[in-house]
């Protein structure tokens, strides 16, 4: 009666054991299967070889009860020691979920800073309502204020949505190029390529009445090099002023920045309120 009893505890526990796993951990189906699968065998075999008497089998029922019960006992016990297992390793994938989840508010709170400061420097920009060539000229002043502060977006790598984090990127390079375009001072870019320009000019000059000494043949090269240096920056410079102009002006740059604070703005309240 011991087996018996044992046996039946053994079926009854380890079916509830299977339905909680089941329902709580979501084992997957078949897996359940197989281990009722298991469980059932020797019982099976039992009406098959021992109640019907088939040849070869040995042993009295208690012998065959006795089996099944340590049988059954010890798939149960490792489908306990799983649970268990499982159980712990979930968890512990939830909490590291959780930090890493709550170790991005710092970042998200210094970007929603720098956001901030390029959305009211766009409206101070906006509000002056510069015509093209103004703007492109008149607004290299505004550099110290719009200056990105680059602690602000170092952790970036800290934010765990993917498309939250690409978008963050985007907006930071776009927020470094506007700052550039604006930094950039044409006026002074065209006074010192005319300084240059008259400068090697003078020396080309000289040069077809006497020979220049070797400090005078370098400073061709060099005003040569200023020349083209600053030529050349000066145009992309203002393509890109002008192309920040119409973004300003048609309110694309203020809406995109606009966009990423928002996804900020609601994920920090998100992460605020889990806390």
């Amino acid at each position: 009666m011991g087996s018996t009893a044992q046996l039946i505890f053994n079926l009854i526990f380890g079916i509830a054991i299977l339905g909680f796993a089941s329902i709580k951990l979501g084992i997957r189906r078949n897996y359940v299967l197989l281990v009722i699968g298991a469980i059932s065998v020797p019982i099976a075999l039992n009406y098959l070889l021992f109640s019907w008497s088939a040849p070869g089998v040995v042993g009295d029922s208690n012998s065959w009860l006795g089996f099944l019960a340590n049988y059954s006992g010890g798939i149960l016990g490792g489908i306990v020691a799983y649970i268990v297992a499982k159980i712990q390793i979930d968890a512990q994938k939830i909490a590291d979920k959780k930090k890493e989840y709550l170790g991005q508010l710092p970042t998200l709170v210094k970007v929603q800073i720098e956001l901030d400061k390029f959305i009211n420097a766009i409206e101070d920009v906006n509000m002056k309502k510069y015509p093209k060539e103004k703007f492109e000229t008149n607004t290299h002043y505004l550099a110290p204020y719009l200056k990105m502060d680059d602690a602000n977006w170092s952790g970036l790598e800290l934010i765990v949505d993917p498309k939250l984090l690409s978008n963050l990127v985007r907006i930071r390079n776009k927020y470094a190029l506007f700052v550039d375009a604006i930094s950039y001072d044409l006026n002074k870019s065209y006074v010192l390529i005319e300084e240059a320009k008259i400068q090697k000019l003078m020396l080309e000059k000289k040069k077809l009445g006497q020979r220049l000494t070797d400090l005078e043949e370098l400073d061709i090269s060099r005003y040569n090099g200023i020349f083209y240096r600053n030529y050349w920056e000066n145009i992309q410079a203002k393509q890109m002023k002008a192309s920040y102009w119409n973004e300003l002006t048609d309110g694309t740059l203020k809406q995109i920045i606009e966009n990423g604070l928002r996804e900020v703005n609601l994920l920090i309240n998100e992460i605020e309120k889990d806390k």
